[in-house]
């Protein structure tokens, strides 16, 4: 939980936005997130909205959560390749044992 607890204190951002971004959210080359969705309360749905319409934002990423996002990008893509058809891809960048990737 390493990763989401660095978004949480480097961005601002929201438990249901963390727990909802996906790896199509993030921006490597430009360093930034888009905040587009959040998972309800309960965990059991994501939603495809935000809580307002000033909550859908761009977040400039510090290099320290830049690099670290890298990282887990790298394991997610070798998992990816390695559990093949038992892959459960969600796209989550904060994967749990109920979602896992």
């Amino acid at each position: 939980m390493y990763l989401a607890f660095l978004l949480a204190l480097t961005t601002g951002m929201r438990q249901s936005e963390i727990l909802a971004l996906r790896w199509k959210d993030l921006d490597i080359e430009n360093g930034v997130l888009y905040v587009r969705q959040t998972l309800s309360h309960d965990s059991k749905q994501i939603y495809q909205d935000t809580k307002t319409k000033s909550s859908m934002r761009t977040i400039t990423l510090i290099d320290r959560t830049l690099e670290d996002l890298k990282e887990q990008k790298m394991k997610y893509e070798k998992k990816l390749r390695s559990a093949g058809a038992f892959f459960q891809d969600n796209d989550l960048i904060i994967c749990t044992r109920l979602a896992p990737y």
